[in-house]
């Protein structure tokens, strides 16, 4: 059995000089077994310790990863978007590109077309009444001769307004969209003798002067087209603006076109003319059409004016 000895002296009083020594025995397995204790507990507070140290630091990491996976797929489907927005942006830039070539190209053939307007028909007329202005100055009294002056020289000024009038639209200049649209559909009404069934959903007050020419003569030309090909036959237009953008569909039930396609590639020069001036301000234009059963053209454009009245 082992014990501990303990040593302690005794000393004088007055000098503090060490006169004796007590000598203490006490066992040993008691502070032995205090100190195996005292080792276990140490390790095991160590142990858990590092285990809760390295508990936090797993999940720092896990949720770290986790983090860093989902900015990871944030970012891939940024970049997504990003490439997305790039492409649209590219082919948006192409189709103006192509539309102001385009319309360059359709503005030297409308000049041309107004030389030949002039030529064949007001200069002849002005050269007739020239003609006649001779005669008349031969003949002063030559009523006949007067007469078809008069009527040359007006039928060159009714030529020139007709020619300004096609260019121009001063009707509806100081209309709202919806009535300038509105008046287009009557005017075509009126000139053709036919009914045309129309749906218009509520439109913005006002509107730039350029989007209303570009789709007053969509829907004039539309009309034509269907006037022309379809002999009027079940002529609809249906107008809708939603806030954002207007959609404007011209339909009929003519025999519509040969192709089998829906999509017709080679329109006529007037509708191409029209696709241009809509994709030239940031539209598209869009033509369906089978054999007897009609045709439909559609105009989509951005028009963020306010959302609509929700009456």
């Amino acid at each position: 059995m082992s014990r501990f000895k303990v040593f302690v002296p005794i000393r004088e009083s007055d000098t503090g000089k060490i006169i004796a020594a007590l000598e203490f025995h006490e066992r040993a397995e008691v502070p032995e077994a205090e100190l195996v204790a005292s080792e276990w507990q140490t390790w095991i507070a160590t142990i858990l310790v590092t285990l809760n140290m390295m508990g936090a630091l797993f999940v720092i990491v896990a949720n770290g990863s986790k983090t860093i996976d989902k900015q990871r797929a944030a970012l891939t489907m940024r970049v997504a978007q990003l490439s997305s927005l790039l492409r649209q942006n590219r082919d948006l830039h192409e189709r103006v590109e192509r539309a102001a070539q385009n319309a360059t190209e359709s503005n030297e053939r409308l000049l041309r077309q107004m030389g030949y307007d002039l030529h064949d028909g007001v200069a002849q007329l002005v050269s007739l009444a020239l003609l006649r202005l001779g005669k008349v100055r031969d003949n002063p009294h030559d009523h006949d001769n007067l007469n078809r002056t008069q009527k040359a020289l007006s039928d060159a000024l009714s030529d020139i307004r007709n020619i300004c009038k096609g260019l121009l639209l001063p009707e509806v200049e100081k209309l709202t969209l919806k009535d300038a649209l509105t008046f287009m559909i009557r005017h075509h009404e009126r000139t053709t003798g036919t009914i045309i069934i129309r749906n218009i959903s509520e439109l913005p007050e006002q509107a730039p002067q350029f989007v209303k020419i570009a789709l007053c003569r969509f829907v004039q030309e539309g009309l034509n087209n269907a006037f022309k090909h379809a002999g009027g036959r079940g002529q609809q237009v249906n107008i809708h603006w939603d806030g954002v953008s207007i959609e404007i569909e011209v339909s009929d039930k003519g025999p519509g076109m040969c192709e089998p396609e829906d999509h017709v590639k080679h329109p006529g020069f007037g509708l191409a003319g029209l696709r241009d001036r809509i994709e030239s301000i940031g539209g598209t234009v869009n033509m369906r059409s089978r054999p007897e059963t009609g045709t439909c053209i559609k105009a989509s454009l951005p028009l963020a004016m306010g959302a609509p009245d929700a009456a």
